[in-house]
């Protein structure tokens, strides 16, 4: 699956910038073509981690054909909003992706609903019937928890040989 290389940037808002490359990562997919990129911040907050899918792809599946190859010359420019609200934008230009969203407003609208951001599709490209759609999703999650350490209960020191845990050395 296509990488979407998330960073934080030390600016004034801090913001997180993301670059993918959507050529690569342009494919056959179920329903058409299209590119599908993930990007994951594993300390983005404490105890949370900081999730970001896109999903371009070529609209209707029946005319998708007509994009088998990325547009080598698409250019857009758009936000990412939500209620009104400029989040975040995006830039897809020569094949490449780059995404730009604002910590402190995402992050106010990820806790106040406690899911995930889904943003509304935009269309960045129409011929002859045919569309390529951006989606862009961000999720905030748990970051997962370190691999507990065995641990023996007492009650289970019966079923060992001598009422010990043993080992396989030879005793003297």
């Amino acid at each position: 699956m296509p990488e979407i290389d998330l960073r934080v940037a030390k600016r004034d808002p801090p913001c997180i910038r993301g670059t993918g490359n959507i050529a690569d990562g342009w494919r056959r997919r179920e329903r058409g073509y299209g590119y599908y990129g993930v990007g994951v911040l594993p300390d983005f907050s404490g105890d949370r981690r900081l999730r970001v899918e896109v999903n371009i792809a070529a609209r209707p599946s029946y005319r998708a054909d007509r994009f088998r190859e990325f547009p080598a010359e698409l250019n857009y420019d758009g936000e990412l909003t939500l209620a009104g609200t400029t989040v975040g934008a995006f830039r897809v230009k020569g094949g490449e992706l780059r995404l730009v969203l604002e910590i402190q407003s995402m992050d106010d609208h990820i806790t106040q609903i406690q899911r995930p951001l889904i943003f509304p599709r935009t269309e960045l490209l129409s011929l002859n019937g045919a569309r390529i759609e951006l989606t862009t999703t961000v999720r905030l999650t748990p970051a997962p928890q370190g691999r507990p350490r065995d641990t023996y209960e007492r009650d289970l020191l019966p079923f060992f040989r001598g009422g010990r845990i043993e080992s396989n050395r030879r005793r003297h």
